[in-house]
């Protein structure tokens, strides 16, 4: 079966490697076939989603669509024995959700998926609360469980986490089964402890703190540690805004190869679950303008040509300089099969504040540390 096929492949393809620090959780990338075939809409829910998550009355329910475009997803298990899931890590939000085997026999969105199987688990233990996300199109719920949580090798104990039993058609598609979240505890809809939190609370990781570093290929987790086979130079560190809610720190400015852009002391968001970086419209459109992108149906187009030709973008944070080249943030998306579009990675998102999302056009450039126990964010030249 299609099921039982996922299941020794991943157990063939997946390593995690220790080390003396901690765990490394190899991270595989894939484009969603909307991605590329439908970017107007893709870029539109994209859009949504922030305005969703992180604008006026957000309640930080999490909507899948923006997950749909550029993934980049590992695997976990739970339960006892192990039973193994494939999840996207998102720091943007802070629930564990994954498919139950409680699904409905009609939801057809369940039957491409590994499902979490209760009976199964000799470490279940029942809680019952009802959860549900919500989506542009949708909403999909369930209910809480706890049972043992392998992330990497590395166990808690009575994790709380959602299992879903009615989800969203759009979830068919979807190459993962679930969200691993990896923001705070006050953005929780469970009201529960993220994942993470619970393996420095367990004492079960090296040092408090993750990282990622993401490339065209895939990328890699590092709980407990930062891979030094991944950045260059040393870090720089920003304190996080408090309270504590998502990884949101002040950057001290983005500009355009030195031409200001309007961006000065600006609220950053650092969000893996989101592809592009999205600012406030003035000053997208600002940066737009100064990399020579021609708007188009709500598309900022990019002449393919001269991708190695356009200016940097430039992150200064601590008065250390971040640079981000055409290549870094122009994304090829294929139109009718045969013609390709260049697409500016910079999205206009209104959230009612002047808050900056930075996504993974960022974070394949800059190598990243979240640091739970010092509460700030390291930055360091991805290699």
């Amino acid at each position: 079966s299609a099921i039982m096929y996922r299941i020794i492949l991943l157990s063939l393809l997946t390593l995690v490697f220790a080390t003396e620090d901690g765990i490394r959780i190899p991270l595989k990338r894939i484009h969603h076939k909307s991605y590329h075939d439908n970017p107007e809409v893709y870029l539109q829910r994209s859009v949504q989603r922030l305005q969703q998550k992180y604008g006026p009355g957000a309640t930080g329910e999490v909507n899948l669509y923006d997950f749909q475009g550029v993934q980049y997803y590992g695997d976990i298990s739970l339960g006892t024995p192990g039973q193994t899931f494939t999840v996207l890590f998102d720091t943007g939000s802070a629930d564990l959700w994954i498919p139950s085997s409680k699904c409905k026999i009609w939801d057809i969105a369940c039957w491409f998926h590994l499902k979490y199987n209760s009976k199964k688990s000799s470490t279940y233990q029942a809680d019952g609360r009802p959860f549900s996300i919500k989506y542009v199109t949708g909403s999909a719920s369930g209910f809480l469980s706890r049972d043992v949580l392998t992330i990497g090798g590395l166990e808690v104990t009575n994790q709380t986490f959602a299992e879903i039993t009615d989800p969203s058609l759009m979830f068919i598609w979807s190459e993962f089964d679930g969200i691993l979240g990896l923001a705070f505890k006050s953005v929780a809809q469970s009201k529960e402890n993220p994942p993470f939190v619970n393996l420095i609370k367990q004492q079960v990781v090296a040092k408090p703190f993750f990282s990622f570093y993401f490339s065209e290929e895939g990328g890699e987790l590092a709980l407990g540690y930062t891979d030094k086979s991944h950045y260059s130079g040393r870090f720089t560190f920003k304190k996080l805004i408090k309270p504590a809610k998502f990884w949101s720190f002040f950057m001290d400015r983005i500009t355009v190869e030195s031409q200001d852009v309007g961006a000065d002391n600006v609220t950053v968001i650092v969000d893996s679950g989101t592809s592009l970086i999205a600012g406030p419209p003035e000053q997208i459109k600002t940066i737009n303008d100064l990399i020579g992108a021609k708007e188009i149906l709500g598309l900022y187009i990019v002449d393919c040509n001269t991708i190695d030709q356009l200016p940097n973008v430039e992150f200064h944070i601590n008065d250390v300089q971040f640079n981000l080249t055409g290549r870094d943030y122009v994304l090829e998306m294929r139109r009718f099969v045969f013609f390709k579009v260049c697409i500016s990675g910079f999205m206009e998102v209104d959230l009612g504040a002047p808050i900056w999302i930075l996504g993974d056009v960022f974070l394949r450039r800059v190598y990243t540390q979240f640091n739970n126990g010092r509460g700030s964010l390291g930055f360091a030249l991805a290699v």
